[in-house]
């Protein structure tokens, strides 16, 4: 361990470190911050471990199709908990523009969801133009989570592992409310304590009352909030209003795997 403090400005870019290894590790004050160092003011330089997104550290990750949730990402390799698994990267546009809600107009449609915000109105697309983390699907229960991070000034996204994710493991992350008005839409995650919908939330309610309405959510038919193994609830894609599948006429014995409407 070297003893080093040095303060230095490159554009947006601040590299403090007091007590720094020689591979800037969790002692670094810019790792603190969620904030990558500089190879040029960095004190450990070419040894610094703290450039992940720039020096494009990804994870060994591949693509593979799921039985019901379309295209998915799992693990080539073990992966620790708390590693960088890849950043998340797409089209970058403004909400507020043209391009941007013409953009999110299109979305506004879709039970697909990508766009990730980093800034109050600006968002990364990734449906067209992007990498393999546009195949990483969400679970109620994930194995990994997103962090904003600056790198060299710009805000960028990143995959970070939660979990220790075993090799050939799904790769995963909690979409949480989205906030970009898609369809409210079944969850296929299979987790334990799934939340059983993915989607919109009316803006006249906060996501700690919807998600408590989904749970106590009675059968426009019977009545009942119980949700059997064989007898699931269905949430309308259009009213958000809830059926058992064996209430309906006819009685329904599989649960789309697409939109559903009463």
């Amino acid at each position: 361990t070297t003893e080093i403090y040095t303060r230095s400005i490159v554009g947006s870019v601040r590299c403090v470190q007091e007590t720094v290894s020689l591979y800037c590790e969790e002692n670094c004050l810019n790792r603190c911050e969620a904030r990558e160092c500089c190879k040029q003011v960095c004190p450990c330089g070419s040894l610094c471990r703290n450039r992940r997104f720039q020096l494009q550290q990804d994870a060994l990750v591949y693509p593979f199709k799921t039985p019901n949730k379309g295209w998915g990402l799992a693990a080539g390799e073990h992966i620790p908990i708390g590693t960088f698994v890849i950043q998340y990267v797409g089209e970058v546009f403004d909400t507020e523009t043209k391009l941007g809600k013409e953009r999110l107009g299109k979305y506004k449609g879709s039970t697909c969801t990508y766009l990730m915000k980093t800034h109050k109105t600006q968002v990364i697309d990734p449906s067209d133009k992007g990498n393999l983390a546009r195949f990483i699907n969400h679970s109620c229960d994930p194995n990994c989570e997103t962090q904003k991070w600056n790198v060299l000034g710009e805000i960028c996204v990143g995959i970070f592992a939660i979990k220790d994710i075993k090799e050939g493991e799904e790769i995963t992350f909690d979409y949480r409310f989205d906030s970009y008005s898609t369809p409210l839409t079944k969850c296929y995650c299979g987790a334990a304590k799934c939340k059983g919908y993915l989607g919109v939330i009316p803006p006249t309610m906060s996501p700690e009352k919807w998600e408590k309405k989904l749970e106590n959510l009675p059968c426009v038919v019977c009545a009942s909030v119980e949700d059997a193994e064989n007898n699931q609830m269905l949430l309308c894609d259009d009213c958000n209003r809830g059926f058992h599948a064996l209430c309906l006429t006819p009685p329904m014995h599989e649960i789309p795997k697409e939109e559903w409407y009463c």
